[in-house]
């Protein structure tokens, strides 16, 4: 007497491994950038002022020390930081995966969180001075020693956008908050 047994395979979460599989598709090549951008605008009083040098410029200057102290926040930031953002995309991909999110939602809050991070980077240093001087120990002591923080400018044009496909969608703090 022979016994044969017969096994079928029921993968219930077949829909939902398809749905991952078309979503994740749909964003090949998308991405998230942080930083300063060209085209960012200064604000307040630094708005009146006809200089050829841009937000991002100067930012570039005090990232490489190019005429300035080398004030690195940028790089400091994705070296301090990286692998909680690849841990929270980690996350993500599970969250997307069962459908709780989705790419770009996820996209715009690790854009969210890396603005958040590098403006911490940027206002608490260590940053070398400029100079000493009874002006600059004057804006010292107003800024409370956040070097890199005088009339707010450049911590201002910090922000992040994400590019899925041929569409780039800016962002700010205020377009992220509820939105994501």
């Amino acid at each position: 007497m022979a016994l044969t047994l017969k096994t079928k395979v029921i993968d219930k979460n077949v829909r939902k491994r398809q749905t991952f599989v078309a979503e994740m598709s749909k964003y090949r090549g998308a991405f998230t950038e942080v930083g300063i951008f060209e085209d960012a605008k200064p604000t307040g009083d630094e708005a009146n002022k006809p200089e050829n040098e841009t937000i991002a410029d100067y930012a570039n200057n005090h990232e490489f020390g190019i005429g300035v102290p080398k004030r690195p926040f940028m790089r400091t930031t994705f070296n301090k930081h990286r692998k909680g953002w690849e841990a929270m995309l980690g996350k993500s991909q599970l969250k997307i995966m069962i459908g709780k999110d989705t790419v770009k939602g996820a996209l715009f809050k690790l854009g969210l969180k890396a603005h958040t991070d590098t403006k911490k980077v940027l206002r608490d240093g260590p940053w070398k001075p400029l100079a000493d001087t009874p002006y600059k120990r004057e804006k010292d002591r107003l800024n409370k020693n956040k070097v890199l923080i005088n009339t707010g400018t450049m911590h201002n044009a910090i922000t992040f956008q994400v590019k899925v496909g041929s569409k780039l969608t800016k962002a700010s703090v205020s377009q992220a908050k509820g939105k994501v």
